[in-house]
């Protein structure tokens, strides 16, 4: 879908699970240099062993620690052509939950997508476990609230969204 959008427009895609705190500063400075952009997981090895092995083999490279939850892709960016190669020799059901995440890894490493600063576009797995500390979201931008802390959206994080939007109520 992201690819399919990318030809008719600039996208910026958000996963359901990434709640927004503040203004997105640098989100809107790469839109505004037309820059593709991504959030950054805290470990590397989220990917599809078998899509990267046929994406080496065409000599592209990677974005370590690359997470496909929340993106800007400038308009006619990605080429469904590339994505092509890349998935030439890929049959469903895949090794993996990140079949796309790693075709896009591989693609936007060709257009040198800029990182989102990691300690304003945040993805942790902090609150996983009850006893754990959670972090300032007056500090952030946004969270990724990937599965080990989903449960953290919906009693932390969505509470704040849903008292900021009421703060804006005009």
């Amino acid at each position: 879908m992201i690819l399919a959008l990318s030809d008719r427009g600039p996208v910026v895609y958000s996963d359901y699970d990434v709640l927004a705190f503040s203004r997105p500063h640098e989100l809107l400075a790469a839109m505004g240099k037309n820059s593709p952009c991504y959030v950054s997981e805290e470990v590397d090895g989220t990917r599809d062993a078998q899509i990267a092995e046929r994406a080496k083999q065409l000599g592209l490279d990677y974005i370590p620690k690359f997470n496909c939850g929340f993106l800007y892709i400038p308009q006619g960016a990605l080429s469904i052509r590339l994505a092509g190669q890349i998935l030439a020799t890929w049959r469903a059901p895949g090794e993996s939950w990140f079949a796309e995440q790693t075709v896009l890894s591989f693609m936007l490493r060709q257009l040198h997508a800029e990182e989102l600063p990691p300690n304003r576009y945040v993805i942790s797995i902090c609150r996983q476990f009850y006893w754990e500390k959670d972090m300032d979201y007056s500090a952030i931008a946004a969270r990724h609230f990937t599965t080990p802390v989903r449960h953290v959206m919906y009693k932390y994080g969505m509470p704040i969204i849903l008292k900021q939007s009421k703060d804006y109520v005009i």
